[in-house]
């Protein structure tokens, strides 16, 4: 059964020069989902999410995210997410990436080699 999902939000951001140059945001989010895999296949919530894009060097960019979701309606498991992405740029056309995300009880690592053409 496919599922379907629908995330929106509104939120401040702020740009400074403490360490090179860095990105903060805050956002409110509404999220909600419909399909098999909810309890009562459906759920309807929010919450908060909040992160940094920092560039620590020419080449190198860090992505921080973090945020907690809690749903008010059907399926009312709240969520925790977490991304850690570094991106190293080698040229115009080639990065190296790192992932590390986990949200709720599943982690993710992702490592790639990027060729943009």
């Amino acid at each position: 059964m496919p599922v379907l999902r629908n995330q929106r939000g509104r939120g401040v951001s702020t740009k400074t020069g403490l360490w090179n140059q860095e990105v903060y945001y805050l956002l409110a989010e509404f999220d909600s989902g419909f399909g098999g895999v909810f309890r009562s296949n459906y759920r309807l919530g929010g919450g908060i999410r909040a992160g940094a894009l920092v560039d620590v060097s020419t080449s190198w960019r860090l992505h921080l995210e973090g945020a907690v979701l809690d749903y008010a309606a059907g399926d009312r498991r709240g969520r925790f997410q977490a991304v850690v992405e570094q991106v190293y740029t080698f040229s115009k056309n080639k990065d190296a990436r790192l992932i590390l995300s986990r949200s709720g009880s599943y982690e993710q690592a992702v490592v790639a080699a990027n060729l943009y053409f």
